[in-house]
């Protein structure tokens, strides 16, 4: 099958070329990105050149969701929205893929999902529900995150959690202290950050905080 991928080949520079996928695994067709800032500063040439010189031409984007067209194995429907799931583990480690060094991630070790279609394992692959806000799902790899970290916090941390901290006021941090807000609803959120713009969207933390006051 005839694919279009649009690879960033310098900063601020992309092109167009032509691939063939194969007809195995499952077929996505990307419908909504999400722009990451590691996509920024590819796309705006702020990372060091060698690391410039050694991954481009790429393709970007690690945040989206699509469109399955064809599964080779009849697990998913053509039609069904899907999350796609940027980190691929290759070959056998003992290790989780986020953390093993045999794992590969989109729009950072090869190619991200700024393409007409993606082929994509099935164990990369997750259902979204009828009833997801689509604009909201393309976040769902950043949430992700988020919620790693919460997890890994509530197996490990043996202080008391009455009062929650997050420090930062972009998207993370937003994600991060409503999460927070639900899996710990006795708990006070503090949401600590540099613009006063964002901190006042935390409607819901208990209080916020300038750093610089």
């Amino acid at each position: 099958m005839i694919n279009i991928v649009y690879r960033l080949k310098s900063p601020k520079f992309f092109e167009e070329s032509i691939d063939e996928v194969e007809l195995d695994g499952v077929i996505v067709r990307p419908t909504h990105l999400s722009i990451c800032q590691a996509d920024q500063r590819y796309y705006q040439g702020s990372r060091p050149a060698n690391i410039l010189d050694e991954k481009l031409p790429m393709a970007l984007i690690h945040e989206a969701i699509g469109e399955v067209v064809f599964d080779s194995e009849g697990n998913f429907k053509s039609g069904d929205m899907v999350v796609m799931i940027p980190n691929t583990p290759f070959g056998e480690d003992v290790y989780s893929p986020n953390y093993s060094y045999s794992s590969k991630f989109r729009g950072s070790g090869f190619d991200g999902f700024t393409s007409d279609l993606v082929n994509l394992p099935e164990d990369r692959v997750v259902k979204i529900p009828d009833d997801f806000n689509l604009n909201v799902s393309a976040f769902i790899e950043l949430i992700s995150v988020a919620y790693q970290g919460i997890s890994k916090f509530k197996q490990m941390a043996i202080t008391p959690k009455d009062k929650l901290g997050v420090w930062g006021d972009g998207n993370l941090g937003f994600i991060t202290a409503l999460l927070l807000k639900e899996l710990f609803p006795k708990s006070k959120v503090l949401v600590f950050g540099k613009h006063q713009e964002n901190l006042n969207l935390f409607s819901f933390a208990d209080e916020i905080y300038r750093i610089h006051d």
